[in-house]
């Protein structure tokens, strides 16, 4: 009975993360369906890349920030969500695309297609 337990619980709490990670999926999947269609494009400087570092799997992620000025003419600090194929250093110009009002992420304008 214990052993039926067990692994009834660990295969619950394994469906549970794969929801929680589908359910992150979709919603960043819809941000940027949004921002993409919905979104001002605009000129932005790569203002600072920062590394997070994982110690549990050590593994290194990197966030690249830009700096726009916006809609009412303020300047933005904003990360640019990851674009596959792309690299990017301190002072680079990109262009950007934003959703107004929405400051927690801009998406770059790819133009290769």
């Amino acid at each position: 009975m214990k052993e039926f337990l067990a692994g009834n619980i660990t295969w619950m709490f394994g469906a549970v993360v794969i929801a929680v990670f589908a359910f992150r999926a979709v919603r960043v999947l819809r941000k940027a369906k949004k921002i993409d269609s919905e979104g001002v494009e605009t000129d932005a400087v790569v203002s600072k890349i920062t590394e997070n570092w994982d110690p549990d799997t050590a593994v290194s992620s990197f966030t690249t920030y830009v700096q726009y000025t916006d809609e009412n003419g303020e300047l933005r600090e904003t990360p640019m969500a990851f674009t596959p194929g792309t690299e990017h250093s301190r002072g680079d110009r990109v262009r950007i695309r934003y959703i107004p009002g929405e400051r927690e992420l801009v998406r770059e304008v790819r133009t290769d297609g």
